[in-house]
């Protein structure tokens, strides 16, 4: 079973040499997740940069760390159909295709774009707000 570790500020030397193919990249299009098909299952892709097709991404945040794996979610506007290897799958449904630790990732990913989304503005003046470096506040 992995270990969550949460929001880094920063990544130690010796995991920059093999922070690539450490990357799982959570993509969603509204409520549906982008999912990598390895025989009869389903898993979170593994990506060294957003794809190229993925050229209106918004809302990139870094969820943390697990299982060693650097994670990542982030919201494109429509779904690029036929992609290979690939599926669209609405969120809830992912919970019967993907391992159940890594489901729990999925929907952190899914709540911080949301949060990302929600909180643009000031609620008590109403000006845009401005994302911090390496964290979810505003």
């Amino acid at each position: 079973m992995g270990k969550y570790v949460g929001i880094i500020a920063a990544m130690p030397e010796e995991m920059e040499a093999i922070k690539s193919t450490l990357e799982k990249r959570l993509l969603f299009s509204g409520n549906q997740l982008l999912l990598e098909k390895c025989g009869d299952r389903y898993q979170i892709p593994s990506l060294d940069v957003w794809p190229a097709w993925a050229s209106d991404i918004q809302h990139h945040n870094e969820i943390g760390t697990y299982s060693g794996h650097n994670c990542y979610a982030a919201e494109i506007s429509t779904p690029i159909n036929a992609i290979e290897n690939y599926v669209w799958m609405p969120l809830k449904a992912a919970i019967e295709s993907i391992d159940k630790e890594w489901f729990g990732i999925a929907a952190r990913g899914y709540q911080t774009i949301n949060w990302d989304k929600n909180h643009r503005y000031c609620g008590r003046c109403s000006q845009e707000t401005i994302k911090a470096l390496n964290s979810l506040e505003r």
